[in-house]
Order: C-alpha cells, then structure tokens, then sequence
C-alpha cells in the first residue's frame, strides 16, 4: 500500500486522506508520505514541562504573526 502512496501527487494523497479518514492505518501511512514531502516544515520539539514557556512563546508568535 505505502508504496502506491509513493507515486500519488500531493492532491491525490490529500483526496485519499478525505476518503480513509476512518482507516487509521492507511490514513497514518498517506500523512507520513504527504508530511515527508513538506521540505519547509516547521518541526517543534516534544511538549514537555521544561519547554512549555517556549511553545506557549511559539504559538503567541504564530497567532500575533497572522
């Protein structure tokens, strides 16, 4: 299955995630190959109780930013 997810274009995978949103399996499969394709994303740490003042800073950036 992964690897018929390989060759779907970026708008096939998200069509395919609308249409399995009840298969866990198949619909973690498609968003691990949709995220991977993302090459610009921003990846946060684990949420912790030593970092949350700095992900609280991070959302407030975000929210205040748009």
């Amino acid at each position: 299955m992964k690897q018929e997810l390989l060759t779907m274009s970026n708008q096939e995978l998200r069509k395919y995630l609308s249409t399995h949103r009840q298969d866990e399996t198949a619909f973690s499969e498609a968003l691990e190959v949709l995220m991977s394709r993302k090459k610009d994303a921003v990846k946060y740490p684990a949420i912790s109780e030593n970092n949350y003042q700095e992900l609280q800073d991070i959302f407030k950036s975000k929210l205040n930013s748009n």
